[in-house]
C-alpha cells in the first residue's frame, strides 16, 4: 500500500532574520506525525498534538489536542483559482472532498498554514532562529522549486534504493521540465542536508538530452560522498503528443481530432 508523504517548506516567522531557502526546513506530513530531517530542527511531533502547546518536549495534561489537521493541509493547495476559475474550481472541489473525508469539521482556510504555538519552540535551543519562534509558518512544497518531493526519500534512515522521479515541471516556455528541479535538490544537498546523487547545471541538463528521455542518477559510485538512492528520472516528453499542456489550461484536443469551433 502506497505511504502517502505531504511536503512543505518552511518560512521564517520572524521577517528580521534573513535566510536564504536551503536553510529554511523542508517539513513532511506522514499519516502519523509532523517534522523534518533538516538539522536546523531534526525533530517531529505527533500529528494529534500539531496545534498544541509543547513544554520542554511534553504536552500538558491539560493542553487541547486534536487540532483539524485536514483543515491545515488545505492551507498548502496553491490558489490556482485566480489563473483559471474553471480548473481552480475543479482542483478545489477535488480536494475539498479528499481532505474533507480526513477532517472532523468543514472548516475553511486560506493562506499559509501556520502553527502557533509551534510544535519546536525552544525543542532545539541550539538551531536559532527556529527554537525562539513562537509561530511555524509552511508553504506549498514546491515553492523551493523542487517540484519533485525527493527529500523524504533520500534520507539515509529510510534505506530507499530506487527512487521512480516523475518530472511534468514546466520549466521553460513551452511547459517542457529541464530538470529545475532535480539540480534544485541537488544543491540543497550540498549544505549537508541530506544525501543525494549528482546534477549537472540547467544548460548541461538540456544539451546532453537529460530531459528528453529516462536517466539513470547515481548509477557511478564515484561520484557519490555518501550512501544515496538510485534516481530514475522520467521528464515529460512528447513521445506520443504533445503532452506540455499547463497546468491552468482546463480543457485540451485529444491528439488525433480535429478542435470544435
Amino acid at each position: 500500500m502506497p505511504l502517502p508523504l505531504v511536503v512543505a517548506d518552511g518560512q521564517y516567522f520572524n521577517k528580521s532574520e534573513e535566510s536564504s531557502a536551503p536553510k529554511e526546513p523542508i517539513y513532511e506530513f506522514s499519516p502519523w506525525e509532523f517534522g523534518t530531517y533538516d538539522n536546523s530542527i531534526y525533530g517531529s511531533a505527533p500529528l494529534q498534538f500539531l496545534g498544541s502547546r509543547f513544554v520542554n518536549g511534553v504536552v500538558p495534561a491539560n493542553e487541547t489536542y486534536g487540532v483539524d489537521i485536514a483543515a491545515q493541509l488545505r492551507k498548502l493547495i496553491p490558489e490556482i483559482s485566480s489563473q483559471n476559475a474553471a480548473l481552480g474550481e475543479v482542483l478545489s472541489n477535488a480536494a475539498e472532498e479528499y481532505l474533507g473525508a480526513l477532517s472532523s469539521t468543514n472548516s475553511t482556510v486560506n493562506g499559509p498554514a501556520a502553527y502557533d504555538p509551534s510544535p519546536f519552540y525552544q525543542y532545539n535551543k541550539d538551531s536559532p532562529p527556529f527554537a525562539q519562534d513562537t509561530r511555524l509558518t509552511v508553504v506549498d512544497g514546491g515553492e523551493d522549486g523542487q517540484n519533485i518531493p525527493l527529500n523524504p526519500l533520500i534520507q539515509r534512515k529510510r534505506n530507499v534504493d530506487v527512487i521512480f522521479a516523475v518530472d511534468s515541471g514546466s520549466d521553460v516556455a513551452a511547459n517542457w521540465p529541464n530538470g529545475t528541479t532535480m539540480i534544485a535538490t541537488y544543491e540543497r544537498t550540498l549544505a549537508g542536508f541530506a544525501n543525494d546523487t549528482s546534477s549537472p547545471d540547467a544548460n548541461t541538463f538540456v544539451n546532453l538530452g537529460l530531459n528528453s528521455h529516462p536517466t539513470f542518477f547515481g548509477c557511478n559510485s564515484s561520484n557519490l560522498t555518501a550512501p544515496a538512492p538510485l534516481i530514475v528520472y522520467l521528464p515529460n516528453h512528447p513521445v506520443t503528443y504533445m503532452s506540455n499542456l499547463a497546468l491552468n489550461e482546463s480543457s485540451s484536443t485529444p491528439p488525433g481530432t480535429t478542435p470544435s469551433s
